[in-house]
Parts: C-alpha cells; structure tokens; sequence
C-alpha cells in the first residue's frame, strides 16, 4: 500500500542517517567542494581601436575544486586538490586539453617534517599577494610583465603558472622562514630531463613578509630540436602591513643562456588600503629589454566593494604604455603590433566563491 511504501522509505532514510553518524563518528570525513565564479565587462582603447567585452577572471579565474585531508595518525595528514578552471562566460574549460588544468596532486604532510605534493602545483615562484590584484593575469601588471618571455629569443621561457610532473617538498616554517623546493622532470629521452628546477624562500615577521626564488626552466629552441635553452630566473618581493594599507614590492629578471636572446627585467610597485571591509587597491609595473629598444610600463587601480563574506563587486582603471617594439598588454585586451599603447581600460565585474 502506499501507506507502507511511506513507512519502508522512511526507515531506509533513518537508517541512512545512522549509518552516515557512525561513519562521521569514526572519522570519515566529506571531501570538500570548494571555486569561484567571477565575471567582469570591460571597455578598453587599444590604439585608435575601442572594444567592449563581457569576460571571465577580473579578480580570480572563475574555477572549481575537490580538496580533502585524512588524519592517519601520529601526526601525518594525507592530502589531495583537483582544481579546475574555466571561462565563466562561455562555460568553457580555461584549457580545453585538461579538466584539472589548474591544480591535480596527492601529498603527505607533517607539522614537524613539512610536506610533499606530487602532480600539477603552483611552481617555486613569488607568493601571490606580491601583488595587489594577486597576480590575475586578466587585469594586473604584474602578471603581464613579470611572467612573459615571448620577446627574448628563441628558446626563452618563463616560470609557468603552474608546473606539471612535479615534486615538491615544502618545510615546515622556522621563526616564520620556509623553503619550498620543486623539481619537474621532463620523461624526455633525447631533450632535457628537466622541464623546471626551482627554489623559494620566504619569511613572515610580524607586519614583514619577504620572498625570493631562483628557477632553470628549459625549452627547446624550436619544435624537435635537440638543443635546449636554460632560462635563469630570479625574483624577490617585499611586503610591509602597516595595519589600514600594505605596501608591495617585487622585481623578476629572465636572463636566457644562449646565443641571440636577451635579457629581461621587470618591478613592480603596489598597495592594499583597507576602508571598513572594502579595499583600495593600485599598482604601477615597469619592464625592459636590455639590448633592445623595448620597454614597457602598465598602471592599474581598483576597488572592491563587500557584498558578502562571499560575494563582491569591483572595479578597474588601468592604462598602459609601450615603448619601441615592447607589446606588453593586459589578457582582458591584448596589443599586436609592436610600440602600441592602451591608453586606457575599464572594468566592472562581480565575483562569487563558494
């Protein structure tokens, strides 16, 4: 009867939430579901050229993720993160060649002995509030200029803003100092063996916080060729809290080993003021290529306004300025021809995490 049907699913449903409180009450645990979805429209004039454009990631890429950590006693944790992005105005994936395109590792950890991940992870670069639009590179300066190398030669690379096929291992902190340390090895048999070997250390004391890192990325000068080019990179940042703003300095070099490259150097100057729970945000960047009539400087100044713990709205005013053959742009509105400018960019967007 239905009657009966109704009772029967009601004790399959109690008996259910029992059997999740014993699992919860012997330590199983959730995995959690974590991302943001943020989208912005912008207005921007690139030489005599005005474009508007509704796009993803003004403030963070629009992304979503597993995480979870299990206790295995002792004090050990297992670890794991799949991280997802993708273009929240299309619904497509950000790279289309991979669903975790952002973050895929599974690691153990210790409080006394540090941890180690294994798989797709952040490289041993700078922390990301050097900067302070965090280093997204729709919009911020800093990613535009300090994480670009197309302009210095064959075979020249820069630090990837994520490293596959790595091994990292990341001490515990110290008075505030750890080290992280990553290797990345290529699986090539003829090419180089390494695809990324890095370092970076960094230091919290009370309002301080300081970072510097050292990274050999290698890359083949051409499709199947055999020589490979070394690219050395050395970064350091600065970071003052003097409790309603925060100053921030950053400055990267990219210096090529081989024959007909150059050399590239960038820094960056920023700050966060806090106002209630809202915050004022600016940046200035500066780029040159030693040897070359290229350079290149981008300013850029925001403000988020709180909608929720979740939720916020923000703003964007940026302009830009090339110099000879520098083509450095925003992503949010890229520049093709050598010696371009954009005089100016404008952004409204809105951003959710959950």
């Amino acid at each position: 009867t239905r009657q009966g049907g109704l009772s029967m699913r009601n004790r399959i449903l109690k008996m259910s939430t029992a059997v999740a409180a014993l699992a919860g009450a012997g330590g199983a645990q959730a995995v959690q579901l974590y991302g943001a979805v943020d989208t912005f429209v912008s207005y921007a004039k690139v030489g005599a050229t005005s474009t508007a454009a509704l796009q993803s990631g003004g403030t963070s890429t629009s992304r979503f993720g597993l995480r979870d950590s299990e206790d295995l006693g002792g004090g050990w944790k297992a670890n794991f993160q799949l991280e997802s992005g993708f273009e929240a105005d299309t619904g497509r994936q950000a790279n289309p060649g991979a669903l975790f395109n952002r973050e895929s590792w599974v690691g153990i950890s210790h409080a006394q002995y540090g941890e180690l991940r294994l798989g797709r992870v952040y490289p041993a670069y700078l922390p990301l509030n050097a900067d302070p639009f965090y280093g997204v590179g729709k919009l911020s300066p800093f990613a535009s200029f300090f994480m670009l190398a197309h302009d210095l030669g064959p075979g020249a690379s820069a630090v990837a803003a994520r490293q596959a096929k790595s091994i990292v291992y990341t001490t515990p902190s110290v008075g505030g100092a750890t080290l992280k340390l990553l290797v990345a090895p290529s699986g090539n048999v003829t090419g180089p063996r390494t695809e990324n070997a890095g370092a970076v250390a960094e230091v919290k004391q009370g309002p301080w916080h300081a970072a510097a890192s050292y990274n050999a990325v290698w890359k083949l000068r051409a499709p199947g060729a055999s020589q490979a080019v070394r690219s050395d990179i050395v970064s350091a940042a600065l970071a003052h809290d003097f409790g309603k703003f925060t100053l921030l300095a950053a400055y990267n070099a990219i210096r090529p080993n081989a024959d007909n490259t150059y050399l590239a150097q960038a820094a960056t100057l920023g700050t966060e003021i806090k106002v209630g729970r809202d915050v004022i945000r600016a940046s200035v960047a500066y780029r040159n290529v030693s040897g070359q009539p290229n350079s290149s400087v981008g300013v850029l100044v925001g403000y988020d306004y709180t909608l929720s713990k979740q939720s916020n709205l923000y703003a964007r005013v940026g302009s830009l300025r090339n110099q000879g053959k520098g083509r450095m742009h925003y992503l949010a509105a890229p520049i093709n021809t050598p010696g371009e400018s954009m005089p100016f960019i404008v952004a409204l967007g809105l951003r959710h995490k959950f």
